[in-house]
C-alpha cells in the first residue's frame, strides 16, 4: 500500500494541496496510507493545525484508530508534544480515555512524558486516572515508568514528575500504584530527588497494593 496523494499533501504540510484534494478530488480523509497511518494521524505528528482542521471539516473520524498500535490522532498529538493540536482534538471532541492497543491511554502517556498542562486538561475533561495499561497506571508512568513504555521518544530513565503526580492524586486521593515490585523497580530508577519522591509514596502507601475489599 503506497502513501495517498493526501497523506503526502499532510505530510509535506501543503494545506493548499490538501484543501484542494479534499474539495475537487474527493480525496478520502479516512484513508490508511502504506505508513499504517491516516492523515489525521499525519497532521497530529506534524504539528499542523490548520491541516488539522481542514481535515476535520472535511469529515475525518477523530477517532481513528492507526494500524501500528492502534492510536488516535489524539495518542500521536501528545507522543509528538503538539499541545495545540492536543488542545484542538480536545475542543473537537476526542476521547481523552480511548487507550490504543496496548493499553495505554492519552492520561497515561502524558503522565508519564511530564506534560502537567496536558494531564491538567485531560483530568478536566474527564479522563480516567485509575485507568490502567496492564495493571500500570497514570501514576506509574509519572513517577518514573513513563520512560519504560518509550525508550525512543520518552523521558530519559530516571526521570519524574511531581507536580502531576500531586495532580493525579488531587482528583483522585485513593488513588494507588500498586505492587512493591514495581516501587522497587521505580527506586533503582530513580534519580536525586526522584528517589526520594518514591520512597515517600512507599511510605505513604500509595506504592503498595491497596487493601482488598470484603
Amino acid at each position: 500500500m503506497e502513501d495517498t496523494a493526501l497523506s503526502a499533501a499532510v505530510a509535506a504540510g501543503d494545506l493548499d494541496e490538501v484543501r484542494a484534494l479534499l474539495e475537487h478530488a474527493d480525496a478520502d480523509p479516512n484513508a490508511i496510507a502504506g505508513s499504517g497511518l491516516g492523515s489525521l494521524h499525519v497532521a497530529a505528528r506534524h504539528r499542523d493545525s490548520a491541516i488539522l482542521l481542514a481535515l476535520l471539516d472535511a469529515g475525518a473520524d477523530i477517532e481513528q484508530r492507526d494500524e501500528r498500535g492502534g492510536w488516535t490522532p489524539l495518542l500521536h498529538a501528545i507522543h509528538l508534544r503538539n499541545r495545540e493540536g492536543i488542545s484542538l482534538l480536545l475542543g473537537r471532541g476526542a476521547d481523552g480515555n480511548r487507550p490504543g492497543s496496548s493499553g495505554i491511554t492519552p492520561l497515561i502517556m502524558a503522565a508519564g512524558y511530564g506534560m502537567a498542562d496536558t494531564v491538567r486538561i485531560l483530568l478536566d475533561r474527564g479522563a480516567d486516572p485509575r485507568a490502567e495499561m496492564g495493571g500500570l497506571n497514570a501514576l506509574w508512568a509519572a513517577a518514573g515508568g513513563g520512560a519504560l513504555h518509550d525508550f525512543t521518544d520518552g523521558p530519559p530513565l530516571g526521570d519524574c514528575f511531581p507536580q502531576i503526580i500531586d495532580l493525579l492524586r488531587q482528583r483522585a486521593p485513593d488513588l494507588r500504584m500498586g505492587g512493591g515490585v514495581r516501587a522497587k523497580v521505580l527506586a533503582w530508577l530513580a534519580d536525586d530527588d526522584c528517589e526520594l519522591l518514591v520512597e515517600e509514596l512507599v511510605a505513604e502507601g500509595v506504592a503498595t497494593d491497596p487493601p482488598a475489599v470484603d
